[in-house]
């Protein structure tokens, strides 16, 4: 019932598109990361403090109610005539018609980032799902990196669109190279650092932890490329195929999970997650005529970066 307060907020996610429609889109980025940095810090005091259940709750509504202010706060000072607001019949049937795939795409993915720890705490018990929840955190702070990324560029493949396919925009190939390259680096820092870094902020006794966040610090390779492909489809308005590669990659998951908590517990739950998120990444797409070329761009842009 608490949490359900996050709602009232949303008006704030309408900002964030606005500010990702602008040629400088660095006001919403920076009213992103500012919440996003108090929330997982409000976090860790809360862990560090031992708290109790509602506080981390009450954590993730004032998180949303910051995002939101400052959102507001960026678009006043933007000094933006705004019309009187009303609704629109017409036009929310169109948006309806035309974004009911990327809302049930959004829905799938919110699935894949969760399920794992659901199905964890059924299967495997609550001292597994609490090693496998800190490394999760480190993972959340990772997945940063796809979405303000992924805010800053979106008008870049929007403009690209107009003039051909993405594929070909010297520009785009820019882009996903800097982000593949983002993605690799934050993986490799994260796994090195692993043995260490959980420890040391969560205490001796999450130190099981450690394991499952070297699984878990290259799931942002993937995520990565997934992100920057699925605002390149929006761009050129391919949204039903956001669906079904997100469908690919749910299935995946939610086929591997069962038997791999079985085998590993965590480490396992980590590896099955690691793996779906590879197959959305490189496999899937070999499903779609116009989706084939990504699974060739990633090595590309990792081995040959100054090659468009």
């Amino acid at each position: 019932m608490v949490q359900s307060l996050v709602m009232l907020f949303g008006w704030g996610e309408v900002l964030d598109y606005w500010f990702q429609s602008r040629p400088d889109p660095k006001i919403g980025v920076c009213a992103r990361m500012g919440a996003n940095l108090l929330g997982g810090g409000m976090r860790l005091l809360l862990i560090w403090a031992d708290a109790p259940t509602m506080a981390f709750v009450l954590a993730g509504v004032v998180e949303v109610m910051v995002l939101a202010g400052a959102m507001w706060q960026g678009f006043k000072l933007e000094r933006v005539c705004v019309a009187p607001l009303r609704f629109d019949r017409a036009q929310a049937a169109d948006l309806l018609k035309r974004g009911w795939s990327l809302a049930l795409s959004a829905t799938l993915v919110m699935g894949i980032l969760q399920g794992d720890r659901i199905l964890l705490g059924r299967l495997a018990g609550r001292e597994e799902m609490g090693w496998y929840a800190a490394s999760a955190r480190f993972l959340d702070l990772l997945l940063m990196l796809p979405m303000l990324l992924g805010m800053s560029v979106q008008r870049v493949f929007a403009r690209e669109a107009h003039a051909g396919p993405l594929a070909r925009s010297s520009s785009v190939w820019r882009v996903w190279v800097v982000a593949n390259w983002v993605g690799l680096s934050a993986a490799v820092l994260m796994w090195a650092g692993s043995r260490w870094v959980v420890p040391w902020v969560f205490g001796p006794n999450y130190v099981a932890a450690a394991p499952i966040l070297t699984v878990h610090a290259w799931i942002v390779i993937f995520v990565m490329q997934v992100s920057m492909r699925t605002r390149m489809l929006i761009a050129e308005g391919q949204h039903v195929l956001v669906l079904w590669l997100s469908l690919a990659t749910a299935a995946v998951q939610f086929t591997l999970l069962p038997m791999a908590i079985r085998l590993g517990g965590g480490v396992g739950a980590a590896y099955a997650t690691l793996l779906a998120w590879f197959f959305g990444a490189l496999v899937a797409p070999l499903l779609f005529r116009k989706t084939r070329w990504f699974v060739l761009a990633f090595p590309r842009a990792i081995l040959f970066p100054f090659r468009a």
